[in-house]
């Protein structure tokens, strides 16, 4: 996978600062020359045009804006030089590509995520993170001019998000899945698809799960969920993923707007609301694992945090110290935190949990799943903008894709391993269990035989022993009729055996 990394910077603190047309900007990227940017509009006219992306104003509205601000943005990137040319090269890697996939070109990656080019957006601005870089047409020069960038098909292109204070070196990909869900809807709110999201996770989690008793050592769930009850949970359990369905909602914070997931207060399930702000729900998320036997790579938190949530992703106010929710989480130390910074529908969340985890908890890599998630999206949900609305902030390592071709394979082998041990335990009940249901099929096969005055015959998965031990038992149940055990189909099971019943005098009748 090509990786490409584009830094806009300016001056000051990441707070205070308005979009403007006077405020000059650096792009950075790869090893281009800089260039200086300046955004063609004011605060307040971005903030009305997220307001029609937020479905506030109407749908002409929206459908305006969508086109209109993906128009703008593709003018902003298409005036970066080095990155037109960057994108514009066909194979082989640039700059930071090669280190950000560990140097290896040869690995075990598809296809498709050979052809996929990854664009590091590292934004210091609260400002510019207002800006929905999703949503941008392909800039001239750039591949698939006109279309949406991230939906052309040319040659394809997943953006993540990230600050320049996360660190890439201590991201250990997990090898192995602790899963945990949290579910709040409290009163007064529309009830979330529950359901479906666990149905989805409880489907993608399957070729894990030995037996139904060991479902929770790889998925726990909290429904009704407080901030004290994620707590305890990632004090209890050393969790890889966290997946949190609630609704998002815009409170207030001094003189600033923000965003929070609206969960339920510790002991008053039915209550009001709780709101909690990112930086809140990042200290439950990296509550240090007090389990015995936890490892000391997994005290930092969950290497993966989805938010099917409606604008768990937006800003909000850029006034005073602050940012989105997955913005927050991200800058506390998770890797990889995929949000919304739009309203996401009930529809567009469930399909987000079916492609994501579909792949995540088989080790394939997240910059795929996300090019096909938006494809699936923008093709099975034309009312809504679901598909621009996804953002996620990564901040991989070097040797990513090292990691993940170990994962991949220790997840292959922990399904292989499930699927043997279950068919061990079918084979040990056979000589147990097998007899007693073959000798009432046989009985029943017998009397239709003596009605009939014909030879029948029955298959059976045995050793030698276990048939004759039943032709056996049956001759001494039925001493009228004839049983021979004879050798049955060995190209298609064995050990297997064949019971003839015939009744006596039946012989020369036709087979039943």
């Amino acid at each position: 996978m090509r990786t490409l990394t584009l830094e806009l910077l300016r001056h000051g603190p990441a707070h205070n600062q308005l979009l403007s047309p006077l405020t000059p900007y650096l792009a950075l990227c790869e090893n281009h020359p800089a260039v200086t940017l300046q955004l063609p509009m004011g605060h307040n006219q971005l903030l009305h045009r997220l307001g029609a992306l937020s479905y506030r104003l109407g749908e002409a509205s929206r459908g305006f804006q969508l086109h209109d601000t993906a128009k703008l943005l593709a003018d902003l990137l298409g005036s970066i030089p080095g990155l037109t040319a960057d994108m514009n090269r066909q194979g082989g890697m640039s700059g930071s590509a090669a280190a950000a996939n560990g140097g290896a070109g040869d690995g075990p990656q598809s296809a498709t995520a050979d052809a996929i080019t990854h664009l590091r957006l590292v934004l210091s601005a609260s400002e510019l993170a207002l800006l929905p870089f999703e949503l941008t047409l392909s800039p001239p020069g750039f591949p698939g001019e006109g279309q949406p960038l991230l939906l052309q098909s040319l040659s394809p292109v997943c953006i993540t998000r990230e600050t320049r204070r996360v660190p890439e070196s201590q991201l250990v990909w997990p090898d192995e899945t602790r899963l945990l869900f949290v579910v709040a809807s409290p009163a007064g709110h529309e009830p979330v698809p529950a359901l479906a999201h666990l149905l989805a996770l409880r489907q993608r989690i399957e070729p894990w799960v030995g037996r139904a008793g060991q479902l929770d050592q790889h998925l726990t769930v909290i429904s009704h969920a407080s901030l004290e009850d994620i707590e305890a949970a990632c004090a209890a359990t050393a969790f890889t993923h966290v997946h949190i369905l609630a609704h998002g909602s815009e409170y207030r914070d001094g003189y600033d707007t923000r965003f929070g997931l609206v969960l339920h207060r510790a002991g008053e399930p039915d209550g009001a609301a709780d709101l909690v702000s990112g930086e809140r729900l990042a200290s439950a998320l990296r509550t240090p694992c007090r389990s015995p036997g936890a490892a000391a790579a997994r005290l930092g938190g969950p290497a993966v945090v989805t938010l099917a949530s409606c604008n768990s992703g937006a800003v909000g106010s850029v006034a005073g110290v602050g940012a989105s929710i997955a913005h927050a989480l991200h800058q506390a130390g998770i890797p990889l935190v995929i949000a919304s910074q739009f309203p996401l529908s009930f529809g567009g969340s469930v399909r987000m949990v079916e492609a994501l985890y579909g792949g995540l908890l088989w080790g394939e890599d997240p910059r795929s799943l996300l090019v096909e998630l938006r494809r699936q999206l923008h093709a099975q949900f034309p009312d809504s903008h679901d598909w621009a609305s996804l953002t996620a902030y990564s901040s991989l390592p070097a040797d990513f894709n090292a990691q993940l071709a170990v994962a991949q394979i220790q997840r292959a082998m922990a399904s292989i391993n499930v699927a043997l041990d279950l068919a061990d335990e079918v084979v040990a009940r056979l000589p147990r269990e097998a007899p007693v249901a073959a000798l009432a099929a046989l009985a029943a096969l017998a009397a239709l035989a003596g009605l009939g005055s014909a030879s029948c015959s029955v298959l059976l998965a045995l050793d030698v022993r276990a048939a004759f031990d039943l032709a056996a038992a049956f001759f001494m149940a039925f001493p009228d009729v004839q049983v021979v055990c004879f050798s049955g189909f060995e190209k298609y099971v064995q050990p297997n055996f064949c019971l003839r019943i015939t009744p006596v005098g039946g012989e020369n009748s036709p087979s039943f």
